[in-house]
């Protein structure tokens, strides 16, 4: 809005500033050469000296996934392992607390 403002002022038209492929004659060239629709497979070309297309195959790569995925460089590196202090002990098996299924 600024600048057609400015143009105004200036007592210039605004096409002169618009690109060539904005005008109307460029996008009736571009719509002139549009692809026609088939019908269906009986006005398909035959193409039987092609060979099929097929699917690439999936490598898997070498050697042992690993668990953890690579930090980005913008994440902080933290090695803390989190402690069980104040954590009950519970057994596997009865459910109590106090203590565990080997005990």
């Amino acid at each position: 809005m600024y600048a057609l403002v400015v143009i105004h002022l200036k007592d210039e038209f605004p096409e002169t500033y618009v690109q060539t492929w904005y005008t109307k004659q460029t996008q009736l060239q571009i719509d002139s050469n549009f692809i026609r629709p088939v019908r269906g497979p009986k006005q398909w070309a035959s193409l039987s000296n092609m060979l099929p297309i097929l699917s690439p195959t999936l490598r898997r790569p070498l050697g042992r996934p690993a668990k953890v995925g690579r930090k980005e460089l913008d994440e902080p590196q933290t090695t803390e392992r989190l402690s069980k202090r104040g954590v009950d002990m519970r057994c596997s098996k009865c459910k109590r607390i106090s203590h565990n299924k080997r005990s």
